[in-house]
């Protein structure tokens, strides 16, 4: 076991560092929140890359894939203003990887890709707000398949 930080409460946590390791995009438009999550989960031994829109995020992967050095989980936002959102991203990136580990996030709870996420091909979702536990578990759950 080693100590990690709890950004939510400032204090030091017992974590298992074999539970956080692998590589995440994260495909959201809002650069804030973006920098916010991409902090958090490099305190919790993740490597995170980011990307602004589906398209971005497409390609980011595919590189990924190609480098040797995938991703293991996609967290997408459902509403990109401008560009490619989640729904779409998601169609495209499951003819890339048809055992993508993508999870949806939006403030749009009700919408029928956060309801019923896993019908169109998410592994999670995350409702915005969400807090670091959410985040942890949602993504330790959707790497490990038992969702």
């Amino acid at each position: 076991m080693t100590t990690g930080f709890d950004l939510m409460t400032g204090n030091k946590t017992s974590e298992d560092p074999a539970a956080y390791k692998g590589r995440i995009l994260i495909m959201d438009d809002d650069e804030i929140f973006c920098n916010f999550i991409r902090r958090t989960l490099v305190r919790l031994g993740y490597d995170v890359e980011i990307a602004g829109d589906g398209s971005d995020a497409l390609e980011k992967y595919r590189k990924a894939r190609e480098s040797g050095y995938p991703f293991n989980a996609v967290i997408v936002d459902l509403v990109i203003q401008g560009g490619m959102g989640g729904a779409e991203a998601i169609k495209q990136l499951l003819t890339i990887d048809p055992d993508a580990i993508a999870i949806v996030s939006s403030g749009h709870s009700l919408d029928p890709h956060m309801i019923n996420y896993k019908e169109y091909g998410f592994k999670g979702a995350l409702s915005k707000p969400y807090s670091i536990e959410e985040l942890k578990h949602v993504l330790n759950t959707s790497l490990r398949g038992n969702e």
